[in-house]
């Protein structure tokens, strides 16, 4: 959607909690993977990365 007011605009996205590790691997407790499914399911929280290029 950015990237229609300019072509020197990239967004992305990925999940809050999610975007950061996989945590089934890391040995996370089952709290931490439970929020995350509601922080990045139903509560949709995102990371946006914006770069601007030249």
């Amino acid at each position: 959607m950015l990237e229609n007011w300019s072509n020197k605009i990239k967004a992305s996205d990925k999940g809050y909690m999610l975007g950061y590790y996989d945590l089934k691997e890391y040995g996370i407790p089952k709290i931490h993977r439970f929020l995350s499914k509601i922080g990045d399911g139903l509560l949709g929280m995102r990371i946006i990365r914006m770069e601007f290029l030249e």
